[in-house]
Order: C-alpha cells, then structure tokens, then sequence
C-alpha cells in the first residue's frame, strides 16, 4: 500500500521515466519504443507487461543488460530522477535513499539539466497538444549495439 501511494501518477512521483520529459503525449510513445529499441539492440527481452520506462526496468537493464547504454539512459532521465527524488523525500519514504544512491552513480548534474528540473517542477511535464504540430516526429535514439552509446548520438546526444 505504501508503494502504491508513494510512486503515483498524479504528481512528481511516478516511477515511469518518459513521463517526466513526455507527459502524457503521443510523444511518450514514440520515446517508449525508441527505448524498446535500445533493449532489443543490446539482445535484452522485456516482458510484455512490463513499460520499458519504468524505473525498475532502466536499473535491471542497467545492472543485468547493457551497462553503459543503461547509464546512457539514467543520464538522460536524469531531470525526472531528480524531480521524483526530491518528490519522494517530501513524501517522506524511505524510497528516497534509494534514489540517492541510484543517482549518486551518475556524473554531477550540468546547468542544463538543472535547469530542466527547476522547469519541470515549476510548469509540471508537457500536455497533450492538438493537431499535426504537437504531435511532434519519431523520438531518434539512434541504433543500439553499434558501437558505445559515447559516440552514437542517442538521446539526442545526452551524456
């Protein structure tokens, strides 16, 4: 009960990566696949019930698939892990810490994404918006397993 009120989809505490750069959009969709892609490249099998966003997934993909495309796309999230870490220590749950210790492993926050988080937290994710133009185009994250995500560009050149 407690984790169902602690990771919920009415605020800053969903566990659901895309979400926090996506909102509830098409987009999201497109950003779901792309990171489906990324699993499928490196030879990594989601089960069909499982979001390929879901925090939990990103880690078991980051500890037990590909290491350096997991960390690839933990750096990307990075705005959301913030927002759901600091999110999750007003909530006061013990799931806090564990946040901490996830992003303590990766590379300090740049003023980008600092900037991304104070935006998020102030405006809250994108909205749904009407017709062709909010629909935005294909999410590229590049093609996994050819080479070092370093170097292919994915994620808009995140790292």
């Amino acid at each position: 009960m407690h984790y169902v009120e602690a990771f919920d989809m009415r605020g800053k505490r969903t566990p659901h990566m895309t979400f926090y750069l996506d909102g509830d959009t098409r987009r999201r969709g497109h950003t779901l696949a792309a990171i489906k892609e990324i699993y499928t490249g490196c030879g990594w099998e989601l089960s069909p019930r499982e979001l390929p966003d879901h925090l939990a997934v990103i880690l078991e993909f980051a500890a037990r698939g590909d290491a350096e495309w997991g960390e690839t796309l933990l750096h990307y999230f990075r705005p959301g892990l913030d927002l759901l870490g600091a999110a999750l220590h007003e909530y006061a749950t013990p799931y806090a810490a564990v946040l901490d210790a996830v992003r303590a492993t990766l590379p300090p926050p740049g003023p980008e994404q600092e900037e991304a988080v104070r935006r998020l937290a102030r405006l809250g994710p994108p909205a749904e918006a009407v017709g062709l133009d909010g629909y935005g185009g294909p999410v590229d994250l590049g093609m996994p397993g050819v080479g070092s995500p370093v170097n292919s560009g994915i994620l808009g050149g995140a790292r």
